[in-house]
């Protein structure tokens, strides 16, 4: 009878040391709010009435109730000194549970992301929608080097520098809908950064923390030249800053690390108003810092159904997310040779930028505007018997861009399209000459290193 009881006793002793145990595993204390932060599935949330639901199993386990207030005091006390957090909340690519460092604090993750899991199989529905939506096989390859280097960042939490992907093309050709799949595989957390990155109104980008999908969405982006740049810039230090700083309205700007690990993506419409909302892509140091693929119109699953079969159309797709991510992992490798404009970037990612949406970007930019002045300025040359012929002439000859300018400013008063300085001009005929199918090229710079141009031949003669 007494070695019976002993045995209960340590066996009571030992289902309370587990249970205890267990708390410890699971429960934390945000120190900022006073109130206790409790695993429940595959989050964690807070619970005021933590302390108090501990009652009811610990009197399975506990005979009075002084032992038990006792054993939850201790408690309360260990998980205060042990487990105390000052920050908590999602974070871009880490699990529930993890512990980062912000700004010489703790941050607790609440929540892991969803990503799809690889499994062996095929995925033909889904890679006749790649495969027609974007029919070049570089375009191919690069979405699928983009996707597989976002998917390992969120696999291993470790950020990459994958540059942002742009999908141009026409609308309703299948973009959005690839776009919303490869959100899925990447965890399916997805927000749009554009109000934190636009510059304009409050930049408040603490709401991104906890979101792998950084999509932006042209319908709410501003179409001016300088929100372009100023997106363009957050682009670069979102992605390829060594770390990043996060705004809290009325709070101190913090960091956090391991940092967030992002991906940026976006999906306009290229023969639209909506091209106007892309990042400024036109600076040398933009170069390598976006994927830029031209889309066609893809052959989709019960396209002729609407709107009525979209649910049984993602889910379909979706069904494949799995053995395409197994594929991309264990079985797709980079081509042995690139073709031109096609570089690997320092992640690892393959680089190209598809010249048609280049071309339709440009055509959006002030350097694109002011091009087609200029263009302009090569078709009237050749208007027989204008009285400024003799004048235009001289187009052919190395001209500066002082001269440039002062020709479009004579032949269109007022023109939006011409920049006021000759400086900005000078920036913009720079990237201009840049472009494989430019109007004009360098020639030399004259006695005060000032740049010359000279228009191309066909520029001039565009009927020969």
């Amino acid at each position: 009878m007494l070695a019976r009881k002993r045995q209960e006793k340590e066996d009571k002793e030992s289902a309370v040391a587990q249970f205890l145990a267990k708390q410890l595993d699971e429960v934390w204390f945000d120190a900022r709010n006073g109130v206790h932060l409790v695993r429940k599935g595959e989050v964690i949330v807070p619970d005021k009435g933590y302390l108090k639901a501990l009652e009811y199993p610990l009197s399975q386990l506990i005979r009075t109730r002084k032992e038990i207030r006792q054993c939850i005091n201790e408690l309360d006390a260990q998980i205060k000194h042990e487990r105390s957090v000052q920050y908590h909340g999602p974070v871009a690519g880490q699990k529930a549970g993890a512990w980062l460092e912000c700004s010489g604090s703790k941050w607790l993750v609440t929540s892991s992301p969803k990503y799809i899991e690889p499994v062996k199989g095929d995925w033909p529905n889904l890679r006749r929608l790649i495969e027609t939506l974007l029919p070049e096989d570089i375009a191919q390859d690069a979405l699928y080097s983009w996707c597989k280097t976002q998917y390992q960042a969120i696999q291993t939490g470790r950020h990459s520098q994958c540059p942002i992907l742009i999908f141009a093309g026409d609308t309703g050709d299948g973009k959005t809908l690839l776009l919303s799949l490869i959100t899925a595989l990447r965890g399916g957390r997805e927000i749009n950064p554009i109000k934190a990155w636009s510059g304009e109104g409050p930049a408040w980008s603490d709401h991104l923390l906890g979101s792998e999908c950084l999509n932006i969405d042209d319908s709410v982006a501003l179409k001016n030249y300088q929100a372009r740049q100023n997106l363009a810039t957050k682009v670069k230090e979102a992605i390829f800053a060594n770390s990043v700083t996060i705004d809290k309205r009325n709070n101190t700007s913090f960091t956090i690390n391991p940092r967030p690990a992002w991906g940026v993506a976006m999906a306009v419409n290229a023969n639209s108003d909506s091209i106007k909302t892309v990042p400024a892509l036109d600076g040398a140091d933009m170069a390598d810092k976006a994927v830029v693929l031209r889309t066609h119109r893809a052959e989709i699953l019960y396209r002729e159904e609407g709107d009525h079969a979209v649910e049984k159309r993602y889910k379909a797709y979706a069904d494949e997310l799995a053995a395409f991510a197994d594929w991309l992992l264990n079985r797709w490798s980079q081509p042995d040779s690139l073709p031109s404009g096609c570089v690997v970037g320092r992640s690892g990612t393959l680089v190209y930028r598809d010249p048609e949406a280049l071309t339709e970007l440009h055509r959006a930019t002030p350097a694109g505007l002011f091009e087609e002045v200029i263009r302009e300025l090569c078709e009237r040359s050749f208007i027989k018997q204008n009285i400024l012929a003799d004048e235009l002439a001289s187009l052919e000859r190395p001209i500066s861009t002082a001269t440039i300018l002062n020709l479009a400013r004579t032949f269109f008063e007022r023109d939006r399209r011409i920049p006021e300085a000759v400086q900005t001009a000078g920036k913009f005929l720079s990237q201009i000459a840049a472009r494989p199918d430019a109007c004009i090229e360098e020639a030399g710079k004259n006695r005060n290193h000032s740049k010359l141009w000279r228009f191309k031949p066909e520029a001039l003669n565009p009927d020969s």
